[in-house]
């Protein structure tokens, strides 16, 4: 049994006592349940509510999460879950019809995307985004290497692409915390079993010149966003929409753990929050 409790606004301890009796209930009849959309402050009162902890176990952060759940003792496999994910995405079709079929037709995106390919990063879920909506180009450590270069990069394509035939006028690198590929770089040994990403990485080295000896990853992811800015203006396409005042180049910074991001700032030459902090109801109410 799943108990969405994505709409629960308001929650006191008599409630989330109530709550964790009729969990406890459910559970006894051998009933497994799971607990999905709890906000954050809820997820308090209902471990609050219940000492013995069984509530905090059957609150899910993710899908994979319950079905573990709700299948105790079952291994699901990748595949498992992709295809469910697929089936999920085929019965929600039509509740999106009108929007399928315009995209059927063609695409036109907004913004051109570049973000690292790490899994916690969703430039959708990130920007609340539609299909549609962003050109993506996702890899490691979100690089775009610079104009000119023997290979001709993919990146490289796809900002051709974005900006010749869907006329895209925003372009956003996102680094974010906790890069394995930044860490790697501050390594300066990524190339140990990994000999494709070492030579990945070597449009990214200049940053090493421009960190001092104590610099974290996060302090390289921030400084290559910038780097990346510098690249982009390497394209002659691009050089060419910015002078027109046709296109704008936008550095951002997440941090998965505080789910904040920051943008750069030319001028202050620092990354300055995206949006303001979301004060709770309580912080509102006292001011």
């Amino acid at each position: 049994m799943i108990f969405e409790l994505r709409q629960v606004t308001a929650l006191d301890v008599a409630g989330a006592e109530l709550l964790a009796r009729l969990f406890a209930d459910i559970e006894a009849r051998g009933t497994p349940i799971a607990l999905v959309g709890v906000a954050e402050p809820h997820v308090a009162q209902l471990v609050a509510a219940d000492p013995s902890g069984r509530v905090a176990a059957r609150i899910a952060a993710t899908e994979i999460d319950v079905l573990r759940l709700l299948n105790p003792g079952r291994v699901t496999r990748p595949i498992e879950r992709l295809i469910a994910g697929v089936r999920r995405f085929q019965q929600s079709a039509g509740r999106r019809r009108l929007l399928v079929e315009r995209l059927a037709k063609a695409q036109d995106p907004h913004t051109l995307f570049v973000s690292c390919a790490d899994s916690r990063v969703v430039p959708t879920l990130l920007t609340s985004t539609d299909p549609g909506e962003l050109l993506q180009v996702r890899n490691l450590g979100n690089i775009v290497p610079p104009s000119g270069g023997a290979a001709m990069p993919a990146e490289g394509a796809a900002v051709e692409y974005a900006l010749t035939r869907l006329h895209i006028t925003e372009i956003v690198v996102c680094g974010h915390s906790g890069c394995g590929a930044m860490t790697a770089l501050l390594a300066r040994d990524p190339a140990v079993g990994m000999p494709s990403v070492a030579e990945w990485l070597r449009p990214a080295a200049a940053l090493l010149a421009r960190l001092p000896d104590d610099a974290t990853p996060g302090d390289a992811a921030m400084a290559n966003v910038v780097l990346q800015l510098e690249h982009l203006r390497t394209y002659p396409i691009v050089r060419e929409r910015l002078v027109a005042g046709q296109l704008r180049l936008h550095g951002w910074y997440y941090d998965i753990g505080a789910g904040a991001l920051s943008a750069w700032d030319d001028v202050a030459e620092q990354f300055v929050p995206l949006v303001s902090p979301i004060r709770s109801s309580a912080s509102a109410h006292r001011c």
